[in-house]
């Protein structure tokens, strides 16, 4: 597995993320990578919406609110990969 760069998360967080990262790259080899990345995401997305649907905290909070805090996770989240990750593919830097 990667280094983990950031301390914000335990390990088992990363465990955690580590065993839908395998579901991904096994389905890779079914599918093209570009449609596991959008089922992906689009799986990420459904159990987001059910999770703060079904919250027991943050009853304040508007959806575009809860929207705009995944967003900005998930652009974090994608930054500190690509950061990490650049180097072990220099051919794809730009």
């Amino acid at each position: 597995e990667m280094n983990q760069p950031s301390k914000e998360h335990d390990q088992g967080f990363y465990d955690l993320a580590d065993q839908f990262i395998h579901v991904a790259n096994a389905e890779s080899s079914n599918w093209p990578r570009m449609r596991v990345s959008e089922a992906f995401l689009y799986a990420a997305s459904r159990f987001n919406a059910f999770n703060w649907l079904t919250r027991t905290t943050e009853p304040d909070q508007t959806p575009e609110e809860a929207i705009q805090e995944h967003l900005a996770r998930y652009e974090a989240m994608l930054r500190e990969n690509l950061e990490l990750m650049t180097p072990q593919y220099p051919r794809r830097r730009k």
